[in-house]
């Protein structure tokens, strides 16, 4: 499975490498998301919607900041409580770094709460601070639009960088 995962990863970046669209700058600016309490009720629809989704790809701006994420390949709808435990984890996973602006050593990061599982594959210029506005990003597109999985890019504004991608799905 992981090796799958590898693969299908590797093979997502190297597309991206080719084919991505430059990301345009924004007016926005950077916030410290470092300090802010994780804890929180689930903001996700417990059930699904109409097919309430944005275009695929869709181009996304975490609000308040420069991460810009791309959504596509969206599918089935996703448990919410089980969503929220994962990306809620991986806040707290960022929140207990001492330092944000230091870089994710892991090349691979995996959160999962019964079938569903988020796997970010950064590339080895990722900030915890980064990491912390990617996950904000992600929870509050599950917000506006759907509970469902989806694969995503990251990058920023200005510097036409890109720091990951990764994907939202279930097992089974």
């Amino acid at each position: 499975m992981v090796a799958v995962v590898n693969l299908y990863l590797f093979s997502l970046i190297y597309t991206l490498a080719l084919g991505a669209p430059p990301l345009t700058p924004p007016s926005l600016r950077l916030i410290n998301l470092s300090h802010t309490n994780a804890t929180f009720q689930s903001p996700f629809p417990s059930s699904p919607s109409s097919n309430h989704l944005p275009p695929s790809p869709y181009y996304y701006t975490t609000p308040s900041t420069p991460i810009r994420l791309k959504f596509y390949a969206y599918g089935s709808s996703l448990p919410s409580q089980n969503v929220h435990v994962v990306l809620n984890t991986a806040l707290r996973d960022v929140n207990a770094q001492l330092h944000p602006e230091n870089l994710v050593t892991q090349r691979m990061l995996n959160y999962s709460s019964g079938k569903v599982y988020i796997v970010i594959h950064q590339n080895g210029h990722m900030t915890w601070e980064v990491l912390e506005m990617t996950i904000w990003g992600l929870m509050h597109f599950l917000k506006t639009y759907e509970c469902v999985d989806f694969e995503f890019d990251i990058g920023v504004f200005g510097m036409e960088k890109a720091f990951g991608t990764g994907v939202l799905g279930a097992f089974g």
